[in-house]
């Protein structure tokens, strides 16, 4: 189930500290991969997403720059080498909206970098996930970084198991949201106020587990599906959650008071 989002979109600043520590962790230790070693290994090629060629890259290669760098800890992060997660690129690198850059890979794979975004880091979006945010359209744009969900702040992650159905997930985080995937539910935007009551309930690990479908809105009221039950905010801020066919919330509330159980 996919839709183009253009409805106001409500920007909120709640830190996912219990969703997955890893989410916002790049999870990887390049500490050993200074600029002067790579100078000393003759790699010094500059890519134009800045800094220096990826010791796992070469000029030939044309994986270069912070792109370089995240062809390389992603793969790390995957337990795979560059070559076995990636594969070859498809493409150079190529220019991306706001002065950003990406680059595409045979095994399906991209990496999006911008400056300005995730302390100038590149993220790997890719897969079911990647389809999802391609369908991300805003008024009429193309999706991805120009659409609703903008640039990848980090890269794809294991989401924590499920607590509705105990399913191992997958996700990513977005400028203005995430998109979470698993193999039974399929990928899905949460973001916005319902994102919010999402993450306050403990996200995926929560009774609700992952999202099964989009966002809805019926002009008063956002609620989006999850396996073990919704979430319901008004455009108010306050907030009601059911979990299989019993209301929680008898009357909503702010979403820092929301609870199940």
């Amino acid at each position: 189930m996919s839709c183009d989002i253009e409805e106001v979109i409500v920007h909120t600043h709640i830190y996912p500290k219990k969703v997955n520590v890893n989410n916002s962790v790049r999870g990887v230790d390049l500490s050993g991969r200074s600029s002067a070693a790579i100078v000393a290994a003759g790699a010094a090629v500059l890519g134009l997403s800045g800094a220096l060629l990826s010791p796992a890259a070469s000029a030939a290669d044309g994986v270069g720059g912070k792109i370089g760098d995240e062809y390389v800890a992603a793969a790390e992060a995957n337990g795979q080498t560059p070559e076995q997660f990636f594969g070859a690129p498809t493409s150079p690198e190529q220019d991306a909206a706001n002065g950003g850059k990406f680059q595409t890979f045979e095994t399906g794979q991209t990496i999006y970098w911008n400056p300005n975004v995730s302390d100038g880091n590149a993220n790997q979006v890719g897969g079911a996930i990647l389809e999802r945010w391609d369908q991300a359209t805003m008024n009429g744009s193309p999706g991805r970084e120009q659409g609703s969900l903008h640039y990848p702040t980090s890269r794809e992650w294991p989401a924590a198991k499920s607590g509705a159905s105990g399913t191992a997930g997958r996700g990513n985080h977005f400028e203005d949201g995430s998109i979470y995937w698993g193999p039974d539910t399929g990928a899905h935007i949460v973001w916005g106020l319902v994102r919010d009551a999402y993450w306050h309930l403990d996200g995926e690990s929560s009774v609700l587990g992952l999202p099964v479908g989009e966002e809805s809105f019926d002009g008063t009221v956002w609620e989006q599906a999850f396996e073990g039950g919704h979430i319901f905010v008004s455009a108010d801020g306050l907030a009601g959650v059911s979990v299989g066919d019993k209301e929680i919330t008898k009357e909503p509330v702010p979403i820092d008071q929301l609870h199940i159980g």
